[in-house]
């Protein structure tokens, strides 16, 4: 789905966030896309803070 949608060429990072309740998923999904994964927050109300603490621009 990376590769589909072309996300590489609208980015200068290749880090993809998941939700935190797919946190098992995260080795696979480095594997399979050559991707930096960071398992974010388990739930969608705490991603602004998530972004505030832990994200920092490339």
């Amino acid at each position: 789905a990376l590769k589909a949608s072309g996300i590489e060429n609208k980015v200068k990072h290749r880090k993809l966030i998941i939700p935190g309740k797919a946190a098992r998923l995260s080795g696979e999904l480095e594997e399979l896309s050559g991707w930096q994964v960071i398992v974010g927050p388990k739930d969608s109300s705490e991603i602004p803070k998530f972004l505030q603490e832990k994200w920092q621009n490339p």
